[in-house]
C-alpha cells in the first residue's frame, strides 16, 4: 500500500491532509453521513460542553430523556425503549445481555456477519479468521448461511431453549453483501414462528446509510431489538444505541443498572444525538441520501461495466450510500484504493472480504467532490486493468519457462 497521508483537518466531504491536499471522503465506515463537523450538530456539542458534559451518574438529566425520544422516533411502533452505549459494539453487547435476559440460550447469526470486537460480539462474528484467535469464545451460537431462510429455520427448529437472531439488512464488512427482497422479512416471520427473537444490526446501515431511516423499511419488518451506532452521533461523537419493544424491553426497565454503564447516555453525547435526528429531519437528509446514492452508483456503473464483464471486477453492487466492488484476488483491490487515494479519493476496505473496497460518503457531495469521484474512479479501474496486464504477463512468462525446462 502506498504511503498514507495525515490527516489534518475536515469538513463536509472533505478531509485535508498535512502535505497540503484536500481529498473525498468516501470512507470513515459509514460514521460520516452528515458529514464531517456539521455545524448544527457541533454548536449544540460545543454549547453542552460548557455546561455538562458529563453527568453524576445518580441525578437524571433532560438531555437523555429527550435523545431517547428522538430516537424511538424515527422507528416504527412498538420500538419505543431506549439505552445508550458508546460505540457499536458495546450495543451489541447490550443487546446480548437483555436476550439473555429474555430467557434466549442460543444465539443465531450469520457466515459474513460482522457486530464488533468484543467477546460477545466476536462470538456471532460470522468470519471464522476474526473468531479463531480468541477462541473459546460463548458457547450456544449457531452461524448459518446469510440470505438462506431454509437454513435459518433449521437452526431455529434444531435445538432445545429459545432462540435469539442477530442479521444486518446488508453486511457490509463482508463486502456489502444485499440480501433478496423479502429475506428480512422471511426471518422475521420464521423467528415469530420459532418464538425466537430478531435482533437486527443497524450499526453501519441505519439512519440513512441505505437511503432509508432504516435498513428495516426496506422489507417493512419490525423486529424486537434494533442496535444503532456510528452515524448516530453526528459523526462528532461516539453514540450508539439499542431501541427495543416494551415486552422485550421489560428486564432493563425493572432493573436499569443491567442497562448502565459511565458513559451510556452521558450528555454530551445525548445532545449529539438530538442535534443529529433534528437536523437530519430538516434538512431532508434521507432524501438526499438516496439522490447521492444513485449519482456514486451511476459513476460506478460507468466506470466499471466494462471491467465487469471482461472479468477485471468481479463485481459491483450497493445501496444508498454503501457501495462495495469486489475484485478477484486481495492486490487488486489495494491498487484500485491506492489508485482512488492517488485521485483524491479516501474509501474503506472491507475487514470481513479482502477482495471487496468500500465506498461510504456522506449524504452530501457537491459537484466538485463528484467530478473528482467520477474522475479517480475512471483512474483506478484503469490502474487494476494495468496491474491484471502486467499479472497476466508475468503469469505467461512463468508457464513458458516452466515449459522450456521440462524434459
Amino acid at each position: 500500500m502506498a504511503r498514507l497521508p495525515q490527516e489534518r483537518s475536515a469538513e463536509g466531504a472533505w478531509v485535508h491532509t498535512a502535505d497540503g491536499r484536500r481529498l473525498v471522503n468516501c470512507g470513515a465506515y459509514g460514521v460520516l453521513t452528515l458529514g464531517a463537523r456539521h455545524p448544527a450538530v457541533v454548536a449544540a456539542v460545543s454549547g453542552q460542553i460548557e455546561r455538562l458534559p458529563i453527568g453524576s451518574r445518580t441525578l437524571p438529566h433532560a438531555h437523555d430523556s429527550e435523545a431517547r425520544e428522538q430516537l424511538a422516533s424515527t422507528l416504527p411502533t412498538p420500538l419505543a425503549e431506549v439505552a445508550f452505549a458508546v460505540t457499536g459494539a458495546e450495543a451489541i453487547e447490550l443487546a446480548l445481555r437483555l436476550v439473555r435476559l429474555n430467557r434466549c440460550t442460543r444465539l443465531i447469526s450469520c457466515t459474513g456477519g460482522f457486530h464488533g470486537r468484543t467477546l460477545g460480539a466476536l462470538s456471532i462474528n460470522g468470519t471464522e479468521r476474526l473468531r479463531q484467535p480468541y477462541e473459546p469464545l460463548l458457547d450456544g451460537v449457531e452461524i448459518v448461511a446469510y440470505d438462506d431462510i431454509d437454513a435459518l429455520d433449521r437452526a431455529l427448529a434444531g435445538g432445545p431453549g429459545r432462540a435469539a437472531v442477530i442479521l444486518e439488512p446488508v453486511q457490509g464488512e463482508a463486502g456489502v453483501i444485499i440480501p433478496c427482497p423479502g429475506y428480512l422479512a422471511a426471518a422475521a416471520e420464521r423467528c415469530a414462528a420459532h418464538r425466537a427473537l430478531l435482533v437486527v444490526d443497524e450499526v453501519q446501515t441505519g439512519l440513512g446509510r441505505l437511503g432509508h431511516w432504516w435498513g428495516i423499511e426496506r422489507d417493512g419488518v419490525v423486529p424486537d431489538i434494533v442496535v444503532a451506532g456510528k452515524a448516530l452521533g453526528g459523526g462528532v461523537l461516539p453514540v450508539s444505541a439499542i431501541v427495543a419493544s416494551p415486552e422485550v424491553f421489560r428486564p432493563f426497565r425493572l432493573d436499569p443498572r443491567q442497562a448502565a454503564s459511565t458513559f451510556s447516555g452521558y450528555p454530551l453525547g445525548a445532545v449529539a444525538v438530538s442535534a443529529t435526528i433534528a437536523t437530519m429531519r430538516r434538512e431532508r437528509t434521507v432524501e438526499t441520501a438516496q439522490r447521492t446514492g444513485a449519482t456514486v452508483a451511476g459513476l460506478l456503473a460507468r466506470a466499471t461495466t466494462a471491467a465487469v464483464e471482461d472479468g477485471t471486477i468481479r463485481d459491483v453492487r450497493g445501496l444508498g450510500l454503501l457501495h462495495g466492488v469486489e475484485f478477484p484476488h486481495p492486490q487488486a483491490a489495494t491498487v484500485f484504493a491506492d489508485a482512488l487515494l492517488d485521485g483524491a479519493v479516501i474509501c474503506s476496505y472491507s475487514s470481513a472480504s479482502s477482495t471487496t473496497v468500500r465506498l461510504t460518503p456522506p449524504a452530501l457531495l457537491d459537484d466538485e467532490a463528484v467530478a473528482i469521484l467520477d474522475e479517480a474512479l475512471e483512474h483506478a479501474v484503469e490502474a487494476v486493468r494495468e496491474y491484471a496486464a502486467r499479472r497476466d504477463r508475468r503469469r505467461a512468462r512463468a508457464t513458458t519457462t516452466r515449459q522450456a525446462v521440462m524434459p
